[in-house]
């Protein structure tokens, strides 16, 4: 969440970095921080500003980790024949756009 920094107090997302460490007792890994920064779109916006010591913020950290890139990947997979296989890939976007933060296009590696 650190590149909503102009949007969100650094005291909230330290407070936010130490929840995670703690969990993980210690250690940093930015793939489960990136899970539990979406998993905090599963909570109530006062729930969110309780879990961090502010408030009145919670819907704003809500609507930041709502902007985080995320994608719904549905994949069929029908063998044509014993050696190829045809990939029929639809991706979702399920995340907020705003240009301020995403600019012209999100790129994602498949």
């Amino acid at each position: 969440l650190r590149q909503f920094g102009d949007e969100l107090p650094e005291r909230v997302l330290c407070k936010l970095e130490a929840i995670s460490r703690n969990k993980k007792g210690g250690k940093r890994n930015n793939h489960s921080s990136y899970d539990e920064a979406i998993a905090l779109l599963d909570l109530q916006p006062n729930e969110v500003g309780q879990l961090c010591s502010a408030f009145k913020l919670g819907h704003q950290i809500q609507r930041c980790v709502s902007m985080l890139p995320r994608i719904e990947i549905e994949c069929l997979v029908q063998p044509v024949t014993s050696n190829i296989l045809r990939f029929q890939i639809s991706l979702t976007p399920i995340f907020s756009w705003h240009s301020r933060w995403h600019g012209g296009a999100q790129g994602f590696w498949l």
